[in-house]
């Protein structure tokens, strides 16, 4: 990842898919080495089914490797249809 870059988080597949949160990398690092750490860190979290996604990313921030960027979601629909939109007030 490179600085400046917009990273957004998710985790799950198929219809558990969902999406964390959107951030602002501040600093150029590797993904696969910072999960590396992070795991080292918290080896608890390694095995299948542990896994904290929140957990790591409030560590991401809080080692200043991203920012959290307040946004909003507009979900436009599903199964090929238009279902709404988002109010503008």
């Amino acid at each position: 990842m490179k600085t400046g870059d917009l990273l957004l988080f998710s985790s799950g597949e198929y219809s558990d898919y969902s999406p964390i949160a959107l951030t602002r990398v501040l600093k150029d690092f590797k993904t696969a080495a910072v999960l590396e750490e992070y795991l080292t860190k918290f080896p608890e979290q390694r095995p299948n089914y542990r896994a904290q996604h929140t957990q790591f990313l409030a560590y991401l921030s809080s080692e200043g490797y991203v920012e959290d960027l307040p946004h909003t979601e507009w979900n436009v629909g599903g199964y090929s249809t238009f279902d709404g939109g988002l109010d503008d007030e």
